[in-house]
């Protein structure tokens, strides 16, 4: 009788167990950060994604943007707070190094969608008849040219006087090595001061590197004149040992990154369902980063997050500044970016933001006559655009 109450007890005391760690569990459920993302897995859980309907067949998307870009992170955090399950996009995700190369990989069809700058943009619907489909985010502020504080450049000062920011003359300019992207927004803004001096590409020597190799380079001393984006420009080693020469805010030069789509992709309606997917998501998503301080915080931890995995490395701060400084664009902007025209009515605003610069780089001959032509051939589509704000009236 001992023994069988014995093992009554026992089995009584491990259902108690039982029950009690399913207790524990129930209340105690995954660690979340602010706002109600989960530390953790750092999956949505606020409803972030809660107005957004879900495909009706999951599709596959592949998609593509710069290392340590601000409008690429957008497409990460989606993936972090589980915007892709939710919407039935499986989502594989590829950085690259600048936008012409981004722009190469997709004549294989590695990708079909992302964002991209200035660079691949005039690269990719002139050779290969990419689709530009919406604006991502503003790219003014990050744009710079760096040259050491011993550089002659910096010693000449500021001798322009309708753009002050600007450092040298053209004779400290001529001939120099300068570390950049060619091709991309900061080649754009460096021929944009050179021109300033009366000089043209032709007179610096550029030598191509990606920005994450440029910072590299910079910060072990190994070149006197470097392009950089992003996160690397707010960088403290980069004040100490570096002066800005040129900016794109100091040239006046107002330039977008943009969401674009691989042209068979775009045509395919089954990728087309799914690129207007994403692109709601990247729209919500940029709503509620901008709908408070806290999110604001949190959007700022997750492009540090970013950043280090893609070897990027770059503090909250400064980080925290790429983000102030370059906002995104939202629903509302893109309406008015795809759908009104310049004063003259020749093209749509986006398109004007494209085609002023390939004017430039026409006339520097880094393009031929008649690529301005291609670009403005209907390549800019309002069809997405639009599509999302119809279905928010």
């Amino acid at each position: 009788m001992r023994r069988r109450l014995r093992k009554w007890f026992c089995l009584i005391l491990s259902l108690l167990l039982v029950l009690g760690t399913l207790t524990a569990c129930s209340q105690s459920p995954e660690k979340t950060g602010n706002n109600g993302v989960a530390g953790n897995s750092g999956k949505e859980e606020a409803g972030i994604y809660d107005g957004i309907e879900p495909l009706e067949t999951e599709t596959e998307l592949n998609f593509g943007y710069l290392t340590g870009s601000h409008h690429g992170m957008i497409i990460y955090m989606i993936d972090k707070m589980g915007g892709y399950e939710k919407a039935g996009i499986r989502a594989n995700i590829e950085t690259f190094g600048n936008g012409p190369v981004m722009v190469e990989a997709m004549a294989s069809d590695s990708w079909d969608c992302g964002t991209i700058g200035l660079g691949g943009v005039l690269t990719g619907v002139i050779s290969q008849d990419m689709v530009v489909i919406g604006a991502a985010a503003r790219d003014y502020d990050s744009l710079r040219i760096f040259a050491k504080n011993d550089s002659d450049v910096v010693s000449a000062g500021n001798t322009l006087k309708d753009y002050p920011g600007i450092y040298g003359t053209a004779d400290t300019w001529k001939g120099k090595e300068i570390l950049i992207p060619t091709g991309s927004t900061l080649h754009y803004v460096l021929s944009t001061g050179l021109s300033k001096f009366g000089l043209s590409d032709t007179d610096v020597a550029m030598t191509h590197m990606d920005v994450p190799g440029i910072n590299t380079a910079l910060r072990a001393n190994k070149g006197e004149i470097g392009a950089l984006w992003g996160s690397f420009t707010y960088a403290d080693e980069m004040k100490e040992n570096y002066t800005v020469v040129m900016s794109a805010n100091d040239l006046g030069i107002e330039l977008p990154t943009v969401m674009c789509a691989n042209p068979r992709s775009y045509e395919d309606p089954a990728k087309y369902k799914a690129i207007k997917k994403w692109m709601e998501l990247y729209f919500a998503t940029v709503d509620w980063i901008y709908s408070s301080e806290e999110h604001f915080d949190k959007a700022v931890e997750m492009f540090t997050e970013i950043n280090e995995e893609a070897g990027a490395t770059g503090t909250l701060e400064e980080n925290r500044t790429v983000l102030e400084n370059n906002r995104h664009y939202s629903l509302s902007d893109n309406v008015k970016l795809f759908n009104e025209k310049t004063e003259d009515g020749s093209m749509l605003l986006i398109e004007a933001m494209h085609n002023d610069p390939l004017l430039f780089y026409i006339k520097n001959g880094s393009y031929q006559k008649g690529d301005d032509t291609k670009l403005l051939g209907g390549y800019f589509k309002a069809d997405i655009i639009n599509e999302i704000a119809a279905m928010k009236e």
